[in-house]
């Protein structure tokens, strides 16, 4: 995919994101299109197996992705595995939504590379800085069409519908608080009473939106810890309610919950330290 394709792939996928607008989840977009066979690819579709086969003899174009797996008897995670083979050998066609399913598919069941967990790791640790411009890269001074411009893109690259489909584990904790991060420092910058400087939080009216993300995305981080402690899986259950109690360390049950890890980890490890 040539570097313009995949532009307009990803504008036609993620629009202009403006503060407190809904973006689409592009799985639940792709359950909601309707696939229908391609005829002219019949000789395509000789060698592939019973299951596949059952899905393409459903498809007219009528009946959604969803309403397709629902028929099928198979899992969610089988069936778009299944249409991403059965598309990408040019056996379906979605219509007006080619594009948007040719991203989502082209992610699904991907895994972060080691460069994107670097960049992921590093945004995360710029996020920790209490100056909003510094958040998102800028400097004092800048233009509002600048801000916009790198708040934006800093949107669209974070944001937790871009990840859809993909193997995130620990990291997904760490992209939410990114994106909320981000949100958080636009608010503040377009406050008519933000000042530069560490009076600047307190006077910051970003309130209601940005703390409701915050909160939101230290209740989501929590329930997750508390999966992945359940699960056995510490080091993500450590990760996850750390982050969770960064965001509002004055929550009891989210100190309790981490100092609950942090002794588990240490019963199993005793070199390991917070």
């Amino acid at each position: 995919m040539d570097a313009k394709t995949k532009t307009e792939l990803e504008e036609l996928l993620y629009g202009e994101l403006r503060p407190g607008k809904p973006e689409p989840n592009p799985e639940e977009v792709f359950l909601k299109s309707f696939p229908r066979f391609r005829g002219e690819a019949e000789k395509k579709a000789e060698d592939i197996d019973p299951r596949s086969g059952f899905l393409l003899s459903r498809m007219d174009g009528r009946k959604t992705v969803s309403e397709i797996m629902v028929v099928s008897g198979m899992g969610r995670r089988e069936a778009i595995q299944r249409f991403g083979d059965l598309f990408s050998r040019g056996l379906v066609d979605f219509g007006d939504d080619n594009l948007r399913a040719s991203v989502f598919l082209d992610n699904y069941g991907r895994v972060l590379s080691e460069t994107e967990k670097e960049e992921i790791r590093l945004t995360w640790l710029r996020m920790a800085k209490e100056d909003p411009l510094d958040r998102l890269g800028l400097k004092p001074g800048s233009r509002d069409a600048e801000i916009r411009q790198a708040y934006w893109e800093l949107s669209r690259k974070f944001h937790p519908d871009r990840y859809t489909g993909i193997e995130l584990g620990e990291y997904r904790a760490l992209i939410l608080e990114i994106n909320s991060r981000i949100t958080e420092a636009y608010q503040e910058i377009k406050s008519p009473r933000a000042k530069p400087g560490p009076a600047l939080k307190t006077q910051s009216p970003a309130g209601s939106a940005g703390e409701k993300g915050k909160e939101s995305a230290a209740e989501e981080l929590f329930a997750e810890a508390q999966k992945a402690l359940k699960s056995g899986n510490l080091k993500a259950a450590f990760s996850q309610s750390k982050l969770a109690l960064s965001i509002n360390p004055r929550n009891p049950k989210y100190r309790e919950l981490f100092l609950r890890i942090e002794a588990h980890l240490n019963i199993s490890n005793p070199r390991t330290k917070a």
